[in-house]
């Protein structure tokens, strides 16, 4: 082997170990939170099993009509609520980073893929709560989710 290819393969290899510690951690001492959800249409079964989620959090009034924005955060009994919607974080307090998206700001967490024997399969947006890790710079991550109410039948 050459030494080109080697020097090549060294640099990926320290590059996916790199990003994968950075994911182990990323959230390591983040802030928890459980956010409501809002009923979304199905999910698509071509693509897996998956729940497709909308966040009261996420509504677009209030907020920048495109580009990056800030969720301010603050816990109202066993729900965090949106506070503030702003195209810069400022002042202190638990931020969400997201970007609108025709209309809407999203969180990349509006997806949540199920095992195939899960009872969450059956799970759409409103029947469930997510319990969401926010870490300081303000990156969502699905931890899991709660059934809210007793689930509809299985189409």
């Amino acid at each position: 082997m050459k030494a080109a290819p080697k020097v090549t393969l060294a640099a990926h290899l320290i590059f996916f170990a790199a990003w994968g510690v950075y994911l182990l951690f990323a959230h390591s001492g983040a802030a928890v939170v459980r956010l409501e959800t809002d009923p979304v249409d199905p999910r698509d079964f071509l693509s897996g099993h998956y729940v497709t989620l909308r966040y009261k959090i996420g509504e677009p009034a209030g907020c920048p009509p495109k580009g990056p924005v800030w969720i301010k955060l603050e816990q109202e009994g066993e729900f965090w609520k949106r506070r503030e919607c702003a195209a810069k974080k400022s002042g202190s307090g638990l931020w969400a980073r997201g970007r609108v998206e025709n209309g809407r700001p999203r969180f990349g967490i509006e997806r949540f893929y199920v095992n195939e024997n899960s009872p969450l399969r059956t799970a759409v947006s409103g029947d469930v709560s997510a319990k969401v890790s926010i870490n300081s710079a303000g990156s969502a991550r699905i931890l899991e989710l709660v059934r809210q109410r007793s689930a509809p039948p299985p189409i």
